[in-house]
């Protein structure tokens, strides 16, 4: 098992609004990790569903449905679109 560091330094961490879909904070691995500017995943409120894998998306939106509905954090797998590299596998706990 890798170091705390090492696996926070492999994570996208993000905050954002359940109903909007708005980021208001990434950290700067989303940027190393995925290739995109964090200031893309801010300006833009849909950039983050936009790049989920497109056979993702309808799950993805279920779970986030249903941690808005149930006021409950949801922890699921997703891929996501890179810049870089074309699919890789993502974490993403809602809180």
């Amino acid at each position: 098992m890798g170091s705390l560091e090492s696996i926070l330094g492999s994570l996208v961490m993000g905050r954002r609004n359940l109903s909007s879909s708005a980021f208001n904070f990434v950290n700067q691995e989303a940027e190393s990790l995925l290739g995109y500017s964090l200031e893309q995943w801010i300006a833009n409120s849909t950039f983050w569903i936009d790049h989920i894998h497109p056979d993702d998306r309808a799950r993805v939106g279920s779970c986030c449905g249903n941690a808005e509905k149930e006021n409950q954090p949801q922890q699921f797998e997703h891929r996501m679109i890179t810049a870089r590299v074309w699919f890789l596998v993502n974490m993403l706990g809602t809180l």
